[in-house]
């Protein structure tokens, strides 16, 4: 009965969030038009004018209030974190290495509106313009007019001050701001925005929280008496 019970009580629960707003930042700005906010590309220097980092904000409100729900407030940590892009690819997209950092900045403006924001070539971190602490590299590997519609996972969930940040983020059900770095001079990878059919998302997966060792005890502590208790009754 308690190994059930145990087994029940641990099950993990999954839930997505699609992105809320996104930008491609080129050295002009963040990319204007319809399409600015319906794809999301990122390109190193060797692109020119249309080299660019991404910039993803997630509302992390309803991760929240579904674990609240399943597990109560406050009685869950979190178990896996991560970001799933879906290629949206042309003619030049181009493999090559990209970099993934969390953001505390939720509030400078992605628009196009915000032509202050740009793409420093100049810089070794092209996006400096955002604080941001990083949290894992991974690849873009596709080449060419082909493959879209794939969905490329990245697992942001690692033992380090980026991973940590952004669980926080979520843990407390606010605004998280991933920055999307080309980490490769050539690469040229090309995903669907978040006005797209298809957006970027966020799935989080829970467990219950492990109880404080001296909660532990207790319950071990209580098991003989309610086990004397139930053979009374008997």
């Amino acid at each position: 009965m308690l190994a059930a019970t145990a087994t029940a009580a641990w099950a993990e629960v999954t839930q997505s969030v699609n992105a809320a707003n996104c930008a491609t930042v080129k050295p002009a700005g963040p990319r204007t038009g319809a399409n600015g906010v319906k794809f999301l590309n990122v390109e190193g220097s060797a692109n020119g004018v249309n080299a660019s980092y991404g910039v993803l904000r997630f509302d992390t409100s309803p991760l929240k209030t579904a674990f609240d729900a399943q597990f109560g407030a406050g009685g869950y940590t979190l178990s896996d974190v991560s970001l799933s892009l879906i290629e949206s690819n042309a003619a030049f997209t181009k493999p090559g290495n990209i970099g993934f950092a969390f953001s505390p900045d939720n509030t400078t403006d992605i628009s196009a509106a915000n032509t202050a924001l740009q793409y420093d070539a100049a810089n070794a971190l092209h996006s400096h313009q955002f604080a941001q602490t990083s949290i894992t590299s991974g690849s873009f590997t596709t080449t060419g007019n082909v493959n879209s519609g794939q969905v490329d996972v990245y697992d942001l969930f690692a033992a380090n001050e980026g991973s940590d940040a952004l669980v926080h983020a979520i843990l407390s059900g606010g605004i998280a701001t991933l920055i999307v770095n080309d980490e490769d001079p050539t690469v040229a990878a090309t995903w669907t925005g978040y006005t797209n059919t298809k957006p970027p998302f966020l799935t989080v997966k829970a467990v219950q929280a492990v109880p404080e060792p001296g909660s532990i005890a207790l319950l071990l502590g209580a098991a003989p008496a309610l086990l004397a208790f139930r053979r009374r009754r008997a």
